[in-house]
Parts: C-alpha cells; sequence; structure tokens
C-alpha cells in the first residue's frame, strides 16, 4: 500500500530528477565557443592564451585582426559600427580600436564598438 508520505518522496525526487537534467540540458546546449548577443555571436576567450591585435593595410586604408593564441578570430578591415565599407584612415586609429576590442574580449564582454567609442579614440569617419 502506498501512503502519502512515500508518494511525496517520490515525487520529489522525480522533480530533482527532472530539475538536473533541464540544467544539463541547457548548460550542454549552449556553445562554449560563443556568447550571444542579440542575433549575433562573438568568440570567449581562453584566458590562459594570449588575445592580441594586428594592425593590417587594407585596400582603402586600415584595418585589424584579432588573435587568441595563433587562431585568427576577428577580421576587422572596415570601421566597426559604420555603414558602408569605410576603413579606418590611419594606422593608429586602427591600432586604438583594436585595443580596445583585445580590452573588452579579456573582459569577456561585448566587443562591438559604439559611435560614442569610436569617438572617444579621435576616430573620424571619412
Amino acid at each position: 500500500m502506498i501512503t502519502k508520505r512515500k508518494t511525496t518522496t517520490w515525487a520529489a525526487v522525480f522533480i530533482t530528477l527532472a530539475i538536473g537534467v533541464f540544467l544539463l540540458y541547457i548548460k550542454t546546449s549552449k556553445s562554449p565557443d560563443t556568447q550571444n548577443v542579440g542575433t549575433f555571436s562573438f568568440p570567449t576567450i581562453d584566458n590562459t592564451k594570449k588575445v592580441s591585435s594586428k594592425v593590417i593595410k587594407t585596400e582603402q586604408g586600415w584595418g585589424y585582426e584579432i588573435y587568441s593564441g595563433k587562431n585568427l578570430i576577428i577580421l576587422q578591415e572596415t570601421i566597426p559600427g559604420v555603414p558602408g565599407n569605410k576603413s579606418f584612415q590611419s594606422k593608429i586609429n586602427a591600432k586604438a580600436c583594436g585595443k580596445l576590442v583585445v580590452d573588452k574580449l579579456r573582459k569577456n564582454t561585448n566587443p562591438s564598438v559604439s559611435d560614442y567609442e569610436l569617438d572617444s579614440l579621435g576616430i573620424e569617419i571619412p
């Protein structure tokens, strides 16, 4: 004969297992290599690897690459957040923006660059 106490115990065990399975599913269903921001994903950084930037020459000016260790994770040939295909007009501006993105990635924050940040870096949009 099943008593009310046994039923309550089995219900608690079942609920605990269900919650455990659900949490495990959520944890494993997320990609460990990216974080989602709206409809975009950006790379997360393994803090054991060196994150660095490298300024590159483009057809229209300057851009930058971001590396995690030896792996290229971002290729930015245009000014981020600016409509069209406008490259940085100076190597110094590309380097400053690349450094900002590296700093954001090291903090595991969204590496997108706002108009305000571009302005604070002294980057003029052609």
